[in-house]
């Protein structure tokens, strides 16, 4: 008969489990990002202003943007890639359809790179330069070269493969687009000094495949809402085949608002009806959002001037200098047609419209000194 083995003969559990995790841990990040890994207390970066705290670099807030004081200064992981050109992800861009679009697929990853920075600072585009007959991206992060070949294929179509690097992790992804302007590319931007309104979009499927329908009925109502909603960041749906108690098929939608993170699940006997359920349930939870947001403290007469404090053209953000010494944040979107974001320099005199956001202060609309037109 077979006894049981007293505890004091059980092997180690925990030694196990550490000599077993100690054999699988690998260090795959950039040499650049483990040289500042280990910064003390809260420390700024010179050249983009992103801040280390907690172990991950944010966005600083506006009072560490307004008194530095007491920070320590270094250059964080990604602006080191970006000057010593060390990447961590790699696409090559080729086809006769992409080298013909190369400006809306320049636009298009420029989009994706800005959305993913409000989230992950060190997430950057290093450079987009010609290879041969080839577009090769280089990148930080090995996701964002992933995040940006996904939104590749879902705006205009092809094949993409995929490839990881064993010893450092890095990514080597291939997108190759043939064929003529996919049914659902974006169109051409119009000549404008600022940017057209975008939304990232990206649209996940289980158990089904997307049909056209479902996605141009998506698409449609987003570049709506990208001019309505111009501080609309992201948009990720989720469309689902199964049985619910409510239906059989169930659209999910989560929408990145600033200050925000909506979400939204609706049934449906049809996948449309889902959809559309789910698109008037967000369109309700943005005006909501919106409304929150817009809480404007106008004052009678001219408008409270300010001056342009600090820039970050990378981000599309900065700040204004108020009286009393306070600060505003502004987007580039919010500036009068007159002003053009490039052109702003500090210490330059602004008139600025004012709200009170859930991150502190910010101006909804920026004139240049004595416009009294409207937008």
């Amino acid at each position: 008969m077979e006894t049981k083995r007293r505890n004091d003969e059980m092997p180690d559990k925990g030694l196990v489990r550490a000599l077993v995790r100690r054999g699988s841990i690998s260090d795959r990040s950039p040499a650049v990002a483990r040289r500042t890994r280990h910064l003390r207390g809260t420390t700024m970066c010179e050249r983009c202003g992103a801040v280390y705290s907690a172990k991950r670099w944010l966005r600083a807030t506006p009072d560490q943007q307004q008194w530095p004081i007491g920070l320590a200064w270094t250059v964080c992981p990604a602006c080191r890639q970006a000057e010593e050109g060390e990447y961590f992800g790699r696409i090559l861009i080729r086809g006769d359809a992409a080298a013909r679009n190369e400006d809306a697929i320049r636009r298009r990853m420029e989009h994706v790179a800005e959305r993913a920075q409000w989230t992950q600072l060190q997430r950057r585009i290093i450079s987009v330069e010609r290879l041969g007959d080839d577009l090769e991206v280089l990148t930080t992060s090995q996701k964002l070269a992933h995040r940006l070949v996904r939104s590749l294929l879902g705006a205009f179509g092809g094949a993409a493969t995929y490839g990881w690097s064993d010893r450092d992790g890095e990514l080597l992804a291939t997108w190759q687009w043939e064929g003529e302007v996919a049914p659902f590319a974006p169109s051409p931007a119009p000549a404008i000094d600022r940017p057209p309104a975008h939304v990232d979009l990206e649209i996940q499927s289980r158990h089904t495949e997307v049909d056209p329908h479902w996605r141009n009925l998506i698409e449609r109502t987003i570049a709506r809402w990208a001019e309505r909603y111009p501080e609309l960041r992201r948009i990720h749906a989720t469309l689902q085949h199964g049985r619910h108690r409510h239906g059989s098929e169930q659209a999910a939608f989560v929408a990145n608002y600033p200050g925000d993170t909506l979400r939204v699940e609706k049934q449906g006997e049809s996948m449309r009806d889902a959809i559309h359920a789910a698109l008037i349930a967000l369109g309700r939870e943005l005006r909501q959002a919106q409304e929150a947001r817009r809480r404007i403290t106008k004052t009678p007469g001219a408008r409270p001037e300010g001056s342009i404090k600090r820039i970050f053209r990378d981000g599309g953000y900065g700040f204004i200098l108020l009286d009393r010494g306070r600060t505003a944040y502004f987007h580039r979107k919010s500036l009068h047609d007159a002003l053009r974001f490039e052109s702003l320099r500090p210490g330059m005199p602004v008139e600025v419209e004012l709200e009170e956001g859930r991150d502190g202060l910010q101006a909804s609309r920026v004139f240049p000194v004595g416009n009294r037109r409207g937008f």
